[in-house]
C-alpha cells in the first residue's frame, strides 16, 4: 500500500475569511477618535452638575464647580453637551449666552410649577 502526502494548500492568509489571521483582523478596533475635529476652545456643559464653562481640553476636561474630570467621548459616543470655536472670545460669549438660556428654562419651569399649586 503506497501512502499518499496530502499537500498543503497555499493561501494568502488576507484572501480567506476563516484564516486566523483574517480573524485577527476583523477584531481589532477601529483607531479612536479622538476629538481632533474640534476647534482649540470649547463650551461644555458638566455632566454631574450641570455648570457651562469654556475649555482648552483636547480629550477631556475638569469642571470648576464640582472638580470632576469628565471625557468628551466615551467609547466613540459623545458623553457631553459641547460647541467649539476657533477662539476664546466667541467661546465665552456663547458660554454666556448659554447659561442665560438654561436660567430662563430654570425660571419657566418654576413658574409653571407654582402657577400649578395655585390653581389647585
Amino acid at each position: 500500500m503506497a501512502s499518499r502526502r496530502k499537500e498543503i494548500p497555499v493561501i494568502n492568509p488576507h484572501d480567506e475569511p476563516t484564516t486566523l489571521m483574517s480573524l485577527l483582523c476583523e477584531s481589532k478596533k477601529p483607531p479612536k477618535e479622538l476629538s481632533d475635529d474640534l476647534f482649540r476652545y470649547k463650551v461644555v456643559m458638566c455632566p454631574n452638575c450641570g455648570i457651562i464653562q469654556t475649555t482648552e481640553g483636547e480629550e477631556s476636561f475638569r469642571c470648576r464647580s464640582c472638580n470632576k474630570a469628565s471625557r468628551y467621548r466615551i467609547k466613540g459616543d459623545w458623553h457631553v453637551k459641547i460647541a467649539d470655536f476657533p477662539n476664546p472670545n466667541a467661546a465665552s460669549a456663547y458660554a454666556g449666552e448659554w447659561a442665560e438660556r438654561i436660567e430662563m428654562e430654570r425660571r419657566e419651569m418654576q413658574g409653571k410649577k407654582t402657577d400649578a399649586k395655585w390653581k389647585k
